[in-house]
């Protein structure tokens, strides 16, 4: 007998991660799930003014391209703030009604603890809805590290933000009728710290942010092509993809890494791939590292060109200091650099990867990063080495199987299942 049919609805927190969005899109489409796709426009109450050029940018540069990727509405950019639940929750209610007066059941997929906590407010007005929560990192550690490097809040404040997160993470593990972790080490941390029963932590799946081996894998034509296009081709390219913007990025380390890898390689140069805005981050950096202007490259680029940037690259960066936040989270550019087939440069601290990549040849894990002695010989012996391209499809393969979000896919298709109470009958789709 068939259960009440649902309808999903993906509600994506970072509108310039809409293309990770539509990749678990696609994938749950294969399986006959359909999804709607909301992103949100994070709004920085300290420059109002600025949210109507980005609301512009949203629109035309993000949405507008997103809605040609999946089968599903794209609606938004909602406006949101983690401060102000009523009003996000609110902004969705159209659409969730919408669906509600067709007799569906409503499955929110909400990216974020914030977001999860907002929309738990619809499952207090249409309790038939369901909240999955997928959390990317730890709130709590994360306040405490902008605190150490900005010392941002007054004692009072710091004490006060954080009681803050702890009630939203626990209305969300309590309340929310699935819970996404990137992490097994961020699951444990929940369960320790929330003292969570038993069957509160069954409800609790690791689902690492993973890139889609549809989109990023090692193609020599495509590395050709770019090369030229940016006029790399007999330059070692050094690539670090991300934002600059946030403390754990580590930007100035980056730098420094490069120089240390231009002295083993003379024609290498740094291409830091950011958002436009952000590019002056690097620029005192660059100076005091004596950088020169002919060795680096600032670049921003949409989403669907990341892939062939990486492969033009001929080393990835990804660097992580020793800090909870770090050890729990699952960096979605390590995919990426992965599927790649991109030699990388590493920390002990990101996230889970360093304890099941340190036998692979194509990586480099540095146990301490500011110990430039004896950085500087292992970072000789690592950039010596020619990798072909034959090695580069050959670990790109390797990490199809065990990086990709196609091989982790299976988790979220088992949520959705127990969420929707679907029987062998397959997926209700609109």
């Amino acid at each position: 007998m068939k259960t009440q049919p649902s309808a999903y609805i993906y509600l994506g927190a970072n509108p310039l991660h809409a293309g990770l969005y539509a990749n678990v899109i696609n994938l749950m489409e294969e399986i006959g799930v359909e999804e709607d796709l909301v992103l949100n426009q994070l709004l920085d109450i300290r420059h109002p003014l600025a949210m109507f050029s980005e609301r512009r940018f949203i629109l035309d540069q993000i949405i507008q391209p997103t809605r040609s990727l999946i089968r599903g509405r794209v609606h938004g950019p909602v406006l949101f703030h983690y401060m102000a639940k009523l009003p996000y929750a609110m902004a969705l209610m159209p659409i969730v009604i919408r669906f509600h007066r067709e007799g569906k059941r409503v499955v929110l997929h909400a990216r974020t603890l914030y977001v999860a906590n907002a929309v738990l407010w619809i499952k207090r007005v249409l309790p038939s809805t369901c909240v999955i929560a997928e959390l990317e990192g730890d709130v709590v550690s994360e306040t405490l590290y902008y605190h150490k490097y900005n010392m941002k809040y007054s004692e009072n404040g710091l004490a006060r933000r954080l009681r803050l997160h702890l009630k939203a993470t626990e209305n969300v593990l309590i309340n929310c009728d699935a819970i996404l972790c990137v992490s097994n080490k961020l699951k444990e941390v929940l369960v320790e710290r929330h003292q969570l029963t038993q069957e509160q932590q069954r409800k609790i799946r690791v689902f690492p942010t993973l890139a889609s081996s549809k989109r990023f894998y090692f193609d020599e034509t495509r590395r050709t092509s770019f090369r030229k296009e940016l006029g790399l081709e007999s330059r070692y390219v050094v690539v670090y993809v991300g934002n600059l913007v946030t403390p754990w990025q580590l930007p100035k380390q980056t730098i420094e890494l490069f120089r240390l890898v231009k002295q083993v390689q003379p024609k290498a140069i740094l291409l830091v791939v950011s958002p436009e805005p952000e590019h002056k981050v690097m620029h005192p950096y660059l100076q005091s590292a004596g950088i020169k202007k002919e060795d680096y490259q600032l670049r921003s680029v949409v989403y669907e060109k990341i892939p062939s940037v990486l492969c033009a690259a001929d080393l990835g960066v990804i660097l992580r200091e020793k800090h909870l936040m770090n050890e729990v989270a699952s960096p979605g550019k390590m995919g990426e650099y992965l599927l790649s087939g991109l030699p990388v440069v590493m920390t002990e601290y990101v996230g889970e990867y360093a304890a099941k990549l340190r036998e692979r040849a194509q990586i480099l894990i540095i146990s301490d990063l500011y110990d430039e002695d004896g950085i500087e010989p292992a970072i000789r012996g690592f950039c010596s080495q020619k990798i072909t391209p034959a090695q580069r499809i050959e670990f790109s393969r390797w990490a199809k199987k065990n990086y990709s979000l196609e091989s982790a896919i299976h988790v979220l298709e088992d949520v959705y299942q127990r969420i929707s109470h679907i029987d062998q009958d397959g997926f209700y789709t609109r």
